[in-house]
């Protein structure tokens, strides 16, 4: 699977996610930040960027990542918050390193089967 095709999914599932009613839905990302994510990151994707994934810490590392993309979503994120459900989100290496961690297991599943991770 693409690393352009693993970021929808992940987006997808995300927004999926929303759809969802919850008595108390945080104010997290909307339909329409995910969509300007995703684009930013379809558009500026370089070809060395890979997720590794390690289940035992429950942590996806996105490395080489779009600069210019990574700084959106985490000013997106600090304006309104991360996705219920998919862990905590970090920023390092001058934002060309991407860090999610602490997904639910039913979460975890999902991204373990679709993204088609390597192995830390």
């Amino acid at each position: 699977m693409k690393p352009t095709a693993i970021l929808a999914y992940l987006l997808t599932l995300a927004a999926a996610a929303l759809a969802v009613p919850s008595e108390a839905a945080p104010a997290d990302l909307s339909r329409d930040d995910l969509k300007m994510i995703h684009q930013c990151f379809r558009n500026h994707l370089p070809g060395n960027f890979s997720p590794w994934c390690d289940k035992a810490t429950n942590t996806v590392t996105l490395s080489n990542s779009p600069v210019q993309c990574c700084t959106m979503t985490r000013d997106l994120v600090a304006q309104k918050g991360w996705l219920k459900g998919f862990g905590e989100i970090s920023f390092h290496d001058d934002c060309t390193k991407v860090i999610i961690k602490g997904f639910k297991d039913k979460k975890w599943n999902i991204i373990e089967k679709f993204v088609g991770c390597k192995a830390m």
